[in-house]
């Protein structure tokens, strides 16, 4: 046999890269009738619909409504103040322009009654119901499979965090939009056309107004690209370029922003931060499995190397890596992308970087919108090779029922818990059964019940606050108020001797405390210690007008002394 020569080998290897480049790089989709996915989609959409529609007789709650919405002036300052934002010196701590666009629309129909904004809730979810079924088409995925992905995107329990809570319209938004950019990509990957190439950045770019989380979609594109393509390109991330341009600038802004508003709680060990992104990883996977005791606000786990759950959660991670890694040609691409999907929307969150709402949980359900249709997709693979393994039609339909069944309990479970949303008090006594250690809850519950005037049941309240947030200036403060409408000066004075204490450690310059101290101790006749507590502020700000005119008063009505200068 004549040996092949070197000229030969580099010939037949340079035919077969250009063979390999000519085949086609994306797989054609599973043929399926238009009308069918809309028909489907609309099915998804309905479900959404049905199973939140009694948040329309829900109100605003106390945490974060009132800076997002009834009590925020960017809704009264118009457009130009909203989206001029990023020019002024007094900011809103979050810049989310589309956000509070949408609520300067419905300030404008409806003023500050909430119906309307719960209905835009209901609508955007819907839609994003539908847009996951969408993409999950143009991603490959069958049509039963979508759907059943789809639906349980809209029924589950774990988004009424982000649909019940009317301050996650940053969720519901920024995913519309995070969505049709997604669609829009796939599309063109598939079909071509190079305006929906700019149409997906567009959108993707409304998506940053809306929550900077969205980030990561330049990640997910470039994995979207290795599922369709069946292998990492470079073309892949010079496509992505644009994308990741957007995605810096804007985060680079909200640094900006968030930077210049104050940074609540002391940031965790940077050591033990890994740890808890483990544990926070499989908290989320449990509760899209079994989503028992859903809670706003989570109890906030122990920081320290000697918490189990860490431990055991960073070793089933490593177990489920190395089996994934095994398995992967086994299971195709498509798993990838479900892991992809479930991480990067949850990197963010997970606690890596410190952020406001670690000084009080570590996991939120909220955290998980965009994350969760990552396990979802991989729970709708599963059911499919269950309900393909049936030998037999009858088979086949009983386990079809049981899938229908369980979309149905799922459903019944969310119209449950979105009555924890119903208002204040109710959504922080539900809270606080859960969780009777949270800060905000025992604070929040204790100004609702001080604002209504019952003043005796917010007392056990702050004083749960005060045991538990040691540095917190109000929660003395607020408990002594209570005690003076309750007629129990004494106490009263403790507390603000508390308070007092307190600001002196924590905020030596701040005068408001001192103020409305000297203020009661005036009303008791109790001019002498009065007169040294405007003294004190005096001392701290000399030109304060308040103090001036109380020393002056006490002095006039004590009739001794020469007065302040």
């Amino acid at each position: 046999m004549k040996r092949e020569s070197r000229q030969d080998k580099k010939e037949r290897r340079s035919e077969g890269r250009r063979g390999r480049r000519a085949e086609p790089m994306i797989e054609p989709l599973a043929p399926s009738a238009w009308w069918a996915r809309w028909i489907l989609a609309v099915l998804v959409a309905s479900a959404a619909v049905v199973v939140y529609w009694n948040t329309l007789q829900n109100g605003f709650v106390s945490w974060d409504d009132g800076d997002y919405v009834y009590q925020n002036p960017l809704l009264q300052g118009g457009l130009g103040s909203i989206w001029g934002e990023l020019f002024k010196e007094d900011k809103h701590e979050q810049y989310y322009p589309l956000v509070f666009t949408s609520y300067w629309i419905e300030h404008k129909f409806v003023g500050v009654e909430p119906r309307l904004y719960h209905a835009t809730q209901i609508a955007l979810h819907a839609v994003n119901s539908m847009l996951w079924l969408f993409v999950l088409r143009w991603l490959g995925v069958s049509l039963p499979v979508a759907t059943l992905t789809a639906a349980l995107f809209a029924v589950h329990p774990v988004n009424v965090a982000s649909v019940a809570w009317v301050t996650e319209r940053k969720n519901t938004l920024s995913g519309l939009f995070f969505l049709l950019s997604l669609l829009l990509y796939l599309q063109h990957r598939r079909s071509g056309g190079a305006w929906r190439y700019w149409a997906a950045l567009g959108s993707f770019q409304l998506a940053l107004f809306a929550k900077t989380a969205v980030v990561v979609l330049p990640a997910l594109l470039i994995v979207s690209d290795r599922v369709l393509d069946r292998r990492w390109t470079k073309l892949s991330f010079r496509r992505a370029v644009p994308f990741l341009a957007l995605a810096f600038l804007m985060a680079i802004i909200t640094i900006g922003v968030e930077g210049e508003q104050s940074k609540s709680g002391r940031p965790v060990d940077p050591m033990l931060r890994p740890l808890i992104a483990c544990a926070a990883l499989v908290h989320y996977v449990g509760k899209v499995v079994w989503p028992a005791n859903l809670l706003p606000l989570y109890p906030r786990w122990p920081e320290s190397f000697h918490e189990y759950r860490y431990w055991l959660s960073a070793a089933a991670l490593i177990v489920v890596a190395i089996l994934l890694l095994r398995f992967r040609k086994k299971l195709g691409d498509r798993v990838l992308w479900c892991v992809a999907l479930f991480l990067l929307p949850l990197l963010p969150a997970l606690g890596l970087k410190h952020f406001n709402l670690m000084q009080f949980s570590f996991v939120a359900d909220h955290l998980m919108y965009l994350s969760a249709p990552g396990l979802f997709l991989a729970a709708a693979l599963v059911v499919e090779r269950f309900v393909r393994s049936a030998d037999h039609l009858a088979v086949g339909l009983g386990r079809g029922a049981v899938i229908v069944a369980a979309l149905a309990a799922l459903g019944w479970l969310t119209v449950r818990q979105n009555h924890v949303w119903h208002d204040t008090e109710t959504f922080w006594v539900y809270t606080l059964a859960g969780n009777p250690d949270c800060v905000p809850g025992n604070i929040n519950l204790g100004n609702y019940y001080k604002r209504n005037k019952e003043c005796e049941k917010a007392l056990p309240y702050y004083r749960a606050a005060a045991r538990l947030l040691p540095d917190h200036l109000n929660t003395p403060r607020f408990y002594a108020q209570c005690c003076r409408e309750l007629g129990r000066h004494e106490e009263a004075l403790q507390w603000y001797q508390e308070a007092l204490q307190r600001a002196e450690k924590k905020s030596p310059r701040f005068v408001a405390i001192h103020l409305e101290y000297a203020g009661f101790l005036r009303s008791l006749k109790r001019s002498e210690e009065a007169r040294a507590a405007y003294e004190t502020v005096l001392r701290k700000d000399p030109r304060n007008r308040t103090a001036l005119l109380g020393l002056e008063q006490v002095t006039r009505a004590t009739g001794t002394g020469e007065g302040a200068k």
